[in-house]
C-alpha cells in the first residue's frame, strides 16, 4: 500500500467521522393544534341520583392538536356538586344532596357549573355544564 494510499483513507476516515459527530438529531416538534371545539353539557335527570361518584356523561371536544386536552373546574353551583375528570373531562358526582328535588316547590333542581378545556397552553375554551334533577310539571309549564 502506498502512502497516497493509505492518506486518501485516513483523510476519508476523518472527514466521515467529522460527519456524523457533526450532525445534530433535530427534535421533532408535535404540531400546535389550531382548532378547538367544545359543547356545553347539558343533562336532565328525571329522577334523584342515587350512588356518590356516579358518572354523568362526558364533555364533548374535537381538536387537531397533537397534544392531550386538560379540563378544569372554575366554578360550579352549589358547591362540591360534581367533579371533572382533568385528563377526560368525565363529570362525576360528588355530593348527592345537591342533586335532591325540594318536593315542597313546584322548581326543578339544578346545579351548574363551568369547565375550562385547553391545550397545553394554547387553545382554551369554556364549557358551560347544566344538569336538571325531576320533570316539568304541567304546573311549570302554565306559568
Amino acid at each position: 500500500m502506498s502512502i497516497k494510499s493509505c492518506f486518501l483513507r485516513i483523510s476519508l476516515s476523518f472527514c466521515c467521522l467529522f460527519l456524523i459527530l457533526s450532525c445534530e438529531q433535530q427534535e421533532v416538534q408535535e404540531p400546535i393544534g389550531k382548532y378547538l371545539s367544545v359543547s356545553d353539557f347539558v343533562l336532565q335527570l328525571l329522577e334523584e341520583p342515587t350512588i356518590e361518584n356516579q358518572s354523568l356523561g362526558t364533555i364533548t371536544t374535537q381538536t387537531d392538536a397533537a397534544t392531550s386536552l386538560e379540563f378544569e373546574l372554575i366554578s360550579q353551583t352549589p358547591e362540591n356538586a360534581f367533579e371533572v375528570d382533568a385528563f377526560t373531562g368525565e363529570i362525576t358526582i360528588s355530593d348527592l344532596t345537591a342533586f335532591e328535588i325540594d318536593v315542597d316547590t313546584t322548581t326543578l333542581t339544578t346545579v351548574t357549573g363551568v369547565v375550562q378545556v385547553q391545550t397545553g397552553q394554547v387553545l382554551q375554551k369554556t364549557v358551560n355544564v347544566s344538569i336538571t334533577v325531576g320533570e316539568e310539571s304541567e304546573e311549570l309549564i302554565e306559568e
